[in-house]
């Protein structure tokens, strides 16, 4: 039989980080005790950690009745409370019993553990710097084991001796904690089980395999050019925009619209000393009505020709393709360095908060790590509002929590810097930087590290675009366990 074991949690509005040290060293028929405030059981803050806790796989046991506490960053209260909980159960004058059987075991639990025939560990993810104080003087007479799990770098801190020895740092090992149980702690869920997909560990999926954008470099750059024209001949209602004119008409339809012009910048030439009224004044019909009818008429040929275009809109959605490349690049990846931090990657995820039918949000690309941190890589093909992506990590943070990151990642193709759809993704990646949101290149295979694009003055300035795999490593080296 295993030695009996105790944990001592302290309920948060953050409890996700609670669960990883915790799982670390729990085993089967172990006894969980919460110490909640009266603000975490008003908000019911530890509900979903008690359902992961509860799953039948574990074979874990919580008490259903908290030690309550009226402010957990009170020591000297948390203290008090707990020795006064351990008290009441010796001499059997508790009173929280959710039914005889749990007080039976319980009591014959604690005391096996006042034999020093068990451990019990102080899990002190919860509360604020003063609360393990707390917790370790009101269990000091079981001398409990200090458990700590770090945000930077995912490892787990045991001091075996309470404070009286230095910790025992090393990775998580044992831990399954993924994203449907993080979820649930936050009071969330996966609205779209059937569809979202733990797509590593294990094999590569099918549709990633078969995927051509972002590994044949001539279709990549056809997609893009495909779509680039479709917006831009789709863009106005009745007649099509000016950026549109150079897909739909020839060089010199437009060149021949601009000679219109001559007579009027020549009256404008000779306007020197009069204000913009007498110039006006001064045009006769004769010199604007030509323009007129040569902008109606441009205006018209460029309608006719979208009219006579193949209606059918790119043969496929290059948000879709550039979501599976990326999936596809970062299992790639994860299989190659074998991060040490990262527990699972998952693609195509909605959420949902718990009793709701609709999703709150969803997300492309997301890394688990054994910390209970999620990674999420937003994929951007086309255009975005800072605002939207400021809500999609309040989203995330709330999904998961307040430690959970966001970075954007963009095609950045270098070879074709000089193509108009190349435009776009600059001025997305403008943006992007601008921001306080971390960036992140999609780069084909073997492309040049660098490219020349203006800045605000019309200077060319050389740009560097690292690789995906490259930001990957840069963003995720700080969870790396150290030594």
């Amino acid at each position: 039989m295993s030695t009996p074991q105790l944990f001592v949690v302290v309920s948060t509005g953050q409890n996700v980080a609670n669960l990883p040290p915790l799982l670390e060293h729990a085993e089967p028929g172990d006894w969980i005790v919460w110490v909640e405030s009266e603000v975490a059981e008003d908000r019911q803050w530890a509900k979903g950690a008690r359902e992961v806790l509860a799953q039948p796989q574990r074979g874990l046991r919580t008490l259903e009745k908290s030690i309550s506490v009226r402010q957990v960053n009170d020591p000297v209260q948390v203290a008090n409370a707990c020795r006064k909980f351990l008290d009441a159960v010796e001499r059997d004058e508790y009173e929280g019993w959710s039914d005889e059987p749990e007080r039976y075991a319980f009591r014959q639990f604690l005391a096996s553990l006042n034999q020093g025939l068990g451990r019990t560990f102080l899990v002190c993810n919860g509360g604020n710097k003063l609360t393990p104080v707390g917790l370790l003087q009101g269990w000091a007479n079981l001398h409990p084991v200090v458990l700590y799990g770090d945000d930077s770098p995912a490892v787990c801190w045991t001091f075996p001796q309470g404070l009286e020895q230095s910790p025992y740092i090393r990775p998580y090992q044992r831990d399954t904690l993924d994203l449907p149980d993080i979820l649930t702690t936050s009071g969330h869920f996966l609205l779209n089980q059937g569809a979202a997909e733990r797509f590593w560990p294990g094999p590569i999926p099918p549709d990633l395999v078969r995927e051509p954008y972002g590994k044949i470099e001539e279709y990549t750059r056809y997609l893009h050019s495909q779509h680039f024209e479709w917006a831009v001949i789709q863009a106005g209602k009745e007649l099509p925009g000016y950026d549109a004119l150079s897909h739909l008409v020839d060089l010199e339809r437009v060149e021949r619209w601009k000679r219109a012009f001559v007579p009027l910048i020549s009256a404008g030439a000779r306007s020197k000393g009069k204000d913009f009224d007498e110039v006006m004044h001064s045009l006769s019909p004769g010199t604007l009505s030509p323009i007129y009818f040569a902008t109606i008429n441009l205006a018209q040929d460029g309608a006719r020709s979208r009219d006579r275009r193949d209606k059918s809109p790119p043969e496929a959605k290059i948000s879709d393709a550039f979501e599976r490349a990326v999936a596809a690049r970062v299992h790639a990846w994860l299989d190659r360095v074998g991060h040490p931090a990262v527990q699972s990657a998952w693609r195509n995820v909605e959420v949902a908060r718990r009793g709701q039918t609709e999703p709150m949000a969803q997300f492309d690309v997301l890394l688990v790590l054994k910390n209970g941190i999620i990674w999420h890589l937003e994929c951007k093909s086309a255009t975005v509002e800072l605002k939207d992506l400021d809500a999609r990590i309040l989203n995330l943070q709330q999904a998961g929590s307040q430690l959970a990151r966001m970075a954007v990642c963009v095609p950045i193709l270098t070879q074709y810097a000089t193509e108009p759809w190349f435009e776009r993704l600059q001025t997305l990646r403008h943006r992007i930087e601008g921001s306080r949101i971390p960036f992140v290149s999609f780069t084909l295979p073997n492309q040049p590290a660098t490219y020349s694009w203006p800045d605000e003055n019309g200077t060319p300035v050389v740009r560097d675009c690292p690789s995906l795999e490259a930001k990957l490593d840069f963003f995720l080296k700080q969870y790396e366990p150290r030594g």
